[in-house]
Formats: structure tokens, sequence, C-alpha cells
């Protein structure tokens, strides 16, 4: 009698997924995301994706990275909280929600749609407000708070929502830890063309102006990779690494018992052997001044 393992099992569904969204994607025309957003400051650094790394996704290079089972998984708590919570909010008297709502919003000055899927409209009182889910360790969360608020791109993925549905002008941003259950909301507000940020739970803070990103940062970073794409022109590095003797990306790097880590976006990128192994790779590393 053969046995049973079912998280190999699991394994083998996870991984037929993962290769029939491949399939799927493969070939069809490259589109902009709210959550591949990114903004270039005035100090000259960038918040959000990568063009070069956005370059290669366009261009049908294969991903290098083979997710374990423990990433996905994570992935898949993310979304079963996603679902659970918005089942349970769709019984409040306060409002009606619908959730999962998407569509392709043309912008001025791009080639390109942006393709979008918001997390849920709420209808207060007469009017609209949206809704968007982050789900994140304890640990992300407590350094979120510590920080003053949202992290820079998820605001730029919210500047899209708005820019999209001309008609909703609050828009709320829930975080919630997947392991020690702890949330935190925020409120972002319209006013012309400025935005506004308020904590609203579990305390309510006061409201400050988002400055530094925009939406025509944003605008301007897609035109830039729309022109790389149009002249078969790879990007710069929008982020850097340590590397060590062999050239390899290094994580942390010590020094005088401080800690440094390499940019997360490099961390996570598909594309970070192929990067990281070009000749110019150890000219662009990361520096402790």
């Amino acid at each position: 009698m053969s046995k049973v393992v079912f998280l190999r099992s699991l394994e083998t569904v996870l991984s037929d997924e993962q290769k029939a969204r491949a399939e799927y994607h493969k070939g069809k025309a490259y589109a902009h995301y709210p959550s591949s957003a990114s903004c270039r400051l005035a100090s000259g650094s960038v918040v959000g994706a990568c063009n070069r790394s956005l370059y290669w996704k366009a261009k049908g290079e294969p991903s290098e990275r083979e997710d374990s089972l423990a990433s996905v998984l994570q992935r898949g708590f993310g979304d079963a909280i996603h679902d659970w919570l918005f089942n349970k909010l769709k019984k409040s008297s306060a409002f009606t929600i619908q959730s999962e709502l998407g569509g392709r919003l043309k912008v001025d000055g791009l080639t390109k749609e942006v393709s979008y899927r918001l997390d849920g409209i709420a209808l207060v009182d007469g009017r609209k407000v949206g809704v968007e889910l982050k789900t994140t360790q304890g640990r992300g969360l407590d350094k979120l708070i510590k920080e003053g608020g949202p992290k820079e791109h998820h605001l730029l993925q919210v500047f899209d929502y708005f820019v999209a549905h001309p008609d909703i002008n609050e828009f709320c941003l829930v975080y919630v830890s997947r392991d020690s259950g702890y949330s935190v909301e925020y409120l972002i507000e319209r006013k012309g063309d400025d935005f506004y940020l308020t904590q609203t739970y579990p305390t309510t803070g006061s409201a400050r102006k988002i400055e530094g990103i925009s939406v025509e940062g944003a605008k301007k970073r897609r035109m830039e990779l729309e022109k790389a794409l149009e002249t078969d022109t790879l990007p710069p590095r929008d982020y850097s690494v340590f590397l060590n003797k062999q050239g390899e990306v290094q994580e942390i790097r010590t020094r005088a018992g401080e800690k440094f880590k390499s940019d997360f976006w490099c961390l996570y990128c598909d594309y970070q052997k192929k990067c990281w192994s070009m000749p110019d790779a150890k000219d662009h590393e990361k520096r402790i001044d």
C-alpha cells in the first residue's frame, strides 16, 4: 500500500498551478500594474519597483526564482485572510461593500494601460470609499508604525486607484499581521491635487500631507520604462547589494558591530543573479559611507 504524504501532494498542486499561470501569461502584451509603481525622490533615490527588473519581465525573461512551499503558503495565507476579512465586512450594517474590482486605465503619455484590481469599494453614507488590504509579519508591521505609516510604494498603488476612480476621494489602507493578528489602518484623502494621510486605527492621529511621491512622478517612471523597451535599452539599476569576494550577493554586511542590509528590492528580485553577475556589478555594489 502506497503512503500518502499530503504536503508532497500540495507541492504538486501548487507547482502545476504556477506552471499554468506562467503559460497563461506567456506572450501576453505588457501592462503596468499598481503594485509595480515607482517614483524618484528629490534625493535621486527610487521608491517602488526597479525599472530594470520590470524591463526584463516585459521582455519575457524567465524568472530565476523557484518558490518554496513556505513562500507559496505565506502568499496563500495572505489570500485566505483577505477573503475571510472581506466576507466579514460584507456583514456590516455600517456600509455595503464590493470586493475584487478590476479594470484597465489609460493614462495620457503612456502607450501601455495600467491593469489593476483593487480589493474593495464601500458605499458609506452615500459616498464611495476604497479599501486595500495588506498582510505582513508582526515585525514588519511594528517597523511600519515606528516609521510613521504605510510604505511609499503602497501609497503609489493607492494613487493609481484614485486616478482610476475620480469619484473616490477617500481610501483606507489596512495592514494585518499574519502571525500576531495585530492590525493598523490608515486613511488617504484626496483634496484637489494633494493627498493626506491619517492613522485611524487602533488610535487616531493627525492628518499630514503626503510629500515626495506623486502621480506625475509615477507616470514619469513608467514613461522611462516604455522608452527603454522601445529602444531596447537596459535601464540602470535602481537598487544595490553587497557582494562578497566571489561576487555573490550578501544580504547583510557588518562593520564596527553595526549591520547593514542589501536593498530589499534586489534581495527578492526575480533576476538577481542575472543582474549582479554582469561585468559592471562590482562597480555598482552597495557602499557603506
